[in-house]
């Protein structure tokens, strides 16, 4: 996963593709396929992250 001007860009075996911010709509595609629970508010959580790197209050060190 990296940012990119608009959200982010997935790249796995299985899903591929830019998102927006929260991870629409790649995102939650894999985990589904996979039956693997998860919050349902991840991709807020994603959203935030990204604002933070978009607005360099952290950097790529730090969202990992």
């Amino acid at each position: 996963m990296r940012k990119t001007a608009t959200g982010w860009h997935i790249s796995h075996i299985a899903i591929n593709g830019d998102t927006d911010c929260e991870g629409a709509p790649g995102l939650a595609a894999n985990p589904h396929q996979d039956n693997v629970k998860f919050p349902h508010d991840v991709g807020a959580f994603l959203g935030f992250v990204w604002d933070q790197l978009d607005g360099s209050v952290i950097d790529n060190d730090r969202a990992q």
